[in-house]
């Protein structure tokens, strides 16, 4: 049979065999065998009949199935959700600044670390600040307000800012309030308002793995303040490690609020975004409508010819 009219006898078929199966799954599975179909025809000479390709659909739609039956009954069975988490690029207009304090004690010796890096994942700046003895919360604020100034030094004005304490965040939105902490956060809101663009995220430590480092370098560190233009030996495992997107398996209850899984995508998982700009930049992502769920055949149409055409 000739491929467009194996191609069309395809399109026009009603799929009886695979009722069992939600239309988005035939959907999605099907353009990529075809697309094997197409190229097994033309490089290898391979001309199966079409009952052939029909059965190969089915195996690969019941082995699909039978996975995603598998990730639901290791979610139930321990109670827990494992999220895959990593550090990701920033879009490319923009530049990352992770920061982290860390205190032995709180309060204790502290420190506090944070880097700049650009969209590729390549070192701007970093630093690393002894801070005496202080609490956690004190270093994870100090970390922030010279992590800005470090970013403004550089010259970045678009940045988003990405740190593991989500009571510090709350606290630069002003839903939590510490009269004691109000001095360090007039200045970190001073310079939120400058003329730059801004976002300050909530991400899980493991994204913010190489501030952690540089904060815990601080808290041992003899020297007052510290600021690299290239990267230390000390940190480049992890800023390649960062830079190829290594994930992390991170461990939550199946019944947590609020958690989302991001898959190495624009960031792993964002609390609040606080935007210090009257025109920040934001992503539109359309809805595009595949198939209608109510139908229980597959329509593909002309838009896979050329799949076959030689």
């Amino acid at each position: 049979m000739p491929a467009s009219s194996w191609l069309h006898h395809l399109c026009d078929f009603e799929f009886l065999l695979f009722m069992d199966f939600p239309p988005e799954e035939v959907f999605s599975t099907l353009p990529w065998l075809l697309w094997k179909e197409r190229n097994d025809r033309i490089f290898n000479g391979h001309n199966d009949p079409m009952a052939g390709f029909l059965l190969r659909l089915h195996a690969s739609l019941k082995y699909n199935q039978h996975a995603w039956s598998l990730k639901s009954v290791v979610k139930n069975s321990s109670g827990h959700l494992v999220l895959n988490i990593s550090w990701t690029h920033p879009r490319y207009d923009y530049f990352k600044l992770n920061v982290d304090g860390s205190s032995k004690g709180n309060p204790g010796l502290a420190g506090c670390g944070g880097v700049v890096r650009d969209f590729t994942g390549n070192w701007v700046c970093g630093f690393a600040t002894h801070l005496g003895v202080c609490t956690s919360m004190i270093a994870e604020l100090n970390g922030l307000l010279e992590g800005l100034n470090c970013a403004w030094d550089s010259g970045c004005r678009r940045l988003i800012v990405e740190m593991d304490s989500l009571s510090c965040v709350q606290l630069i939105r002003g839903s939590l309030v510490n009269l004691r902490l109000a001095g360090l956060l007039s200045k970190i809101r001073a310079m939120l308002q400058r003329e730059w663009v801004v976002q300050v995220t909530h991400v899980y430590r493991e994204a913010n793995r190489l501030a952690d480092l540089l904060a815990n370098i601080a808290v041992l560190s003899s020297t007052r303040r510290r600021t690299w233009w290239s990267p230390p030996a000390a940190v480049l495992s992890i800023l390649i490690q960062d830079r190829q997107e290594v994930a992390w398996p991170r461990f939550k209850t199946s019944d947590t609020r609020g958690v989302k899984s991001i898959q190495n995508n624009e960031q792993e998982r964002v609390i609040s975004i606080l935007s210090f700009s009257s025109g920040s930049p934001h992503r539109n992502f359309p809805s595009i409508y595949f198939l209608n769920q109510s139908r229980r055949s597959i329509k593909i149409g002309s838009c896979l010819l050329f799949l076959f055409q030689v």
